[in-house]
């Protein structure tokens, strides 16, 4: 079965914890028997796309994995819908 996973990452330097860090939420497609096993999947897919490195001021950058967002079944989406989000808004203009 096909699956969604909405993954969140956060970005900086390590020792130094900004108010609003940078982040990145990622949708992957994959394939797994059951929700749960693409849970799993996903986590190790998360884990693998860490980063961390020594920027050029000398300090330790890095792309930490913080979780799942959502995991959604595609098996009955159309072929080319990849996410979707719902929500309610007063001002629904804002979010274009």
């Amino acid at each position: 079965m096909r699956y969604g996973v909405n993954l969140l990452f956060e970005y900086g330097v390590a020792g130094r914890r900004a108010a609003r860090p940078l982040c990145e939420k990622r949708v992957v497609v994959l394939e797994a028997r059951s929700p749960q096993a693409a849970v799993r999947k996903a986590t190790r897919y998360g884990r693998r796309q860490q980063v961390s490195y020594k920027n050029a001021d000398g300090q330790r950058f890095r792309m930490r994995f913080l979780g799942l967002v959502d995991v959604m079944d595609l098996e009955n989406a159309a072929a080319e819908e990849v996410n979707y989000s719902l929500f309610r808004t007063s001002h629904p203009e804002r979010h274009l």
